[in-house]
């Protein structure tokens, strides 16, 4: 975050010295002559950590969507565990895409900004999860925003590859995806654990990733079902889940600190929007995330528990509505995540103000954090307990 306040900060200073730092083709810097400066394709420090600098993040991010779906223990592992993270993902997910849509609709934007729908999606989740810990002790109000947050981020994967590719995807090139699986499959069959290997075929997979249009940020996901992996999952909040030493674990491990790096930098290199770029994607992405997000998931899960216990006689959530209020609002902090959203949905010169909107618009999401801190802490003042002490109250 704080990298992202800096570049704000040096953005509405000076807007010339940012955008030289961030968006110039970096051999420009050493007095290389290049054609075009600020190219869409640059090597400027945007587009090679836009492009190739979030593999590993992404590449961590997918380790914690696989094994809470695969492994036994894992949040959203069995049908009963996920039923109610799908049902607030989808409420999370549907609503701030559909209040994008009427926002654009009613101030007439739609055709410019129509390709935008699923930056309001997406949610932070290292910025969820810190803030959380915050928030709640170690308990189930944790345990479903990280299941929300992780369907979220798995779905922002797939919206990506699909809706949002970077040139029309050549999906004859796909399958050749099962060449570096296939090598994966066969090191951990030869009991190969060390996992600095498995990007052998990672990097093959990348290349295919690259070559079929599809976005390179996801071309080391492929590889993760067939690294050597723990036999259970004990989440991120169990401190006994840094001590395993498994491939993808130890993977995790020692990408822990250059994701960081790669998270602020990434922040640094998109964060610097001017206030005046203000426009009405900002509107758009702000009305989905800090209002459409909380209320998706509020109403999508008080509604199914309501529905459940008239079919069935059974509360799934002991959660009170002011914590269910709280996860919405936290799951509505898009930030970096958006902003990636917000780079792929606009990325052509022409939409270059459109873009910049709404990525103040995932700037602006921070207020969502802000509102849950504020209403965390009224209530602990008035209860004086936690939020996750407070019953949620019997259906009417």
């Amino acid at each position: 975050m704080a990298f992202g306040i800096a570049a704000f900060s040096l953005a509405q200073v000076s807007f010339e010295s940012y955008r030289w730092l961030a968006a110039a083709d970096m051999r420009a810097w050493f007095g290389i002559q290049v054609h075009d400066v600020y190219g869409h394709h640059a090597l400027s420090m945007r587009y090679l950590v836009n492009h190739w600098g979030l593999i590993p993040v992404f590449a961590v991010m997918g380790k914690h969507v696989w094994e809470a779906l695969w492994l036994p223990g894992g949040s959203l592992h069995g049908r009963r565990k996920i039923m109610l993270p799908l049902v607030g993902t989808a409420g999370g997910m549907v609503v701030p895409a559909a209040l994008y849509i009427l926002t654009i609709t009613f101030l007439g934007r739609y055709l410019a900004l129509r390709q935008g729908w699923a930056v309001p999606c997406a949610t932070d989740i290292a910025l969820a999860y810190m803030l959380a810990k915050l928030i709640f002790r170690p308990g189930p109000a944790i345990d479903l925003l990280l299941a929300i947050a992780i369907l979220d981020d798995a779905a922002t994967m797939v919206i990506l590859a699909i809706f949002m590719p970077e040139e029309p995807v050549r999906w004859l090139l796909v399958p050749l995806l099962v060449v570096p699986m296939g090598m994966a499959w066969l090191m951990r069959r030869l009991k190969i654990n060390g996992w600095g290997w498995y990007w052998i075929p990672g990097a093959l997979s990348i290349w295919v990733f690259h070559e079929a249009h599809l976005h390179t940020t996801l071309g080391f996901l492929p590889i993760i079902p067939f690294m050597p992996h723990a036999h259970s999952d004990l989440g991120w909040s169990v401190s006994l889940e840094r001590t395993r030493r498994d491939a993808l674990n130890r993977m995790e491990r020692h990408l822990e600190s250059p994701v960081e790096l790669i998270f602020g930098i990434f922040a640094f290199a998109n964060a610097g929007v001017l206030l005046s770029t203000i426009n009405e994607s900002t509107a758009a992405v702000s009305v989905g995330l800090i209002v459409g997000k909380p209320l998706g998931i509020f109403v999508s899960v008080s509604a199914f528990c309501w529905l459940m216990k008239r079919i069935t006689g059974e509360c799934l959530t002991q959660l009170s509505s002011v914590a269910l209020l709280l996860i919405g609002l936290i799951a509505g902090i898009g930030f970096t995540v958006s902003m990636f959203m917000a780079s792929a949905a606009f990325p052509d010169a022409a939409d270059a103000s459109l873009m910049e909107g709404a990525k103040m618009g995932a700037l602006a999401s921070l207020v969502s954090g802000l509102l849950a801190l504020v209403i965390a802490g009224m209530f602990r003042l008035w209860h004086g307990q936690t939020v996750s002490d407070l019953p949620r109250p019997e259906p009417g």
